[in-house]
């Protein structure tokens, strides 16, 4: 559990470096099988936080009821496990 929360707090903290210098990032969000649910170019953490939102609602949409895993990732980092909890 602390790797994810490093891995996460890492993202946060490249996507906040990069976004004070005024580039952009490619986020995405895919399932274990890699079949990609969504991505986008940002600019600002707030709106990678609208993204994960996005892709929950998503995956609650596409999957229904219970726990989904799917991967969250920032440019070339390695991937980053989360799961949507839909009820």
């Amino acid at each position: 559990m602390k790797a994810i929360q490093l891995g996460f707090a890492t993202s946060l903290i490249l996507a906040a470096t990069t976004a004070l210098a005024g580039v952009s990032y490619v986020v995405s969000a895919t399932y274990p099988d890699g079949t990609v649910i969504d991505s986008g170019t940002y600019y600002s953490t707030s709106e990678t936080r609208a993204f994960r939102e996005k892709v929950k609602d998503k995956v609650c949409d596409e999957k229904g009821k219970g726990k989904h895993t799917w991967f969250y990732k920032v440019g070339k980092q390695k991937p980053v496990k989360n799961t949507a909890i839909c009820k």
